[in-house]
């Protein structure tokens, strides 16, 4: 694998899987997300868990408005293009992105988006958590090097409190 992930089954015949549980991410994929973390709520992802298109669309507001310097627009071809797989027609998609891009943004207040007749309008934000928390909780260090087998790297669990402290997720 060159970049980016692989969402894959493990071979246990006495163990049949309901659904994939493990992600193995190049090395390539691995060495950018350590450099350039996406910043991200967890109780705002706990708020759109059973979301995904929302979950989608809030990762992708995390990682674009903290980088922009100025206004960014975004046309609806575009955006049914990155989000649309599943509408043949931009007229189909359009109202469901509508309804999405709020359930994203209902939990990521800080958030610039306009949206008008020819796409949205994304302008800088601050992160949904402040940079500060990110140095804090960069991923320890014994997790660089080569290639760890698929399992290893897999986002911080949930305080076990239940609750969130609005740290950012640590993908492992």
């Amino acid at each position: 694998m060159k970049g980016g992930i692989a969402l894959h089954e493990l071979d246990d015949d006495l163990q049949p899987r309901l659904w994939v549980d493990t992600v193995r991410l190049s090395d390539a994929f691995f060495q950018a997300l350590r450099e350039h973390p996406v910043p991200v709520n967890e109780a705002a992802l706990m708020q759109i868990a059973n979301d995904s298109p929302a979950l989608d669309v809030y990762i992708w507001l995390a990682y674009r408005l903290r980088s922009l310097t100025g206004p960014a627009p975004v046309s609806w071809a575009a955006l049914h293009q990155q989000f649309g797989a599943g509408y043949k027609l931009l007229r189909q998609f359009r109202p469901k992105f509508t309804a999405t891009l709020k359930e994203a943004l209902a939990v990521y207040p800080e958030a610039k988006v306009t949206v008008d007749e020819t796409g949205i309008v994304l302008h800088p934000s601050r992160p949904p958590i402040p940079e500060r928390e990110l140095t804090r909780i960069a991923c320890p260090p014994a997790l660089t090097g080569p290639a760890k087998p698929a399992g290893n790297r897999r986002r911080s669990p949930a305080p076990a409190s239940g609750g969130s402290s609005g740290r950012a997720a640590c993908v492992r």
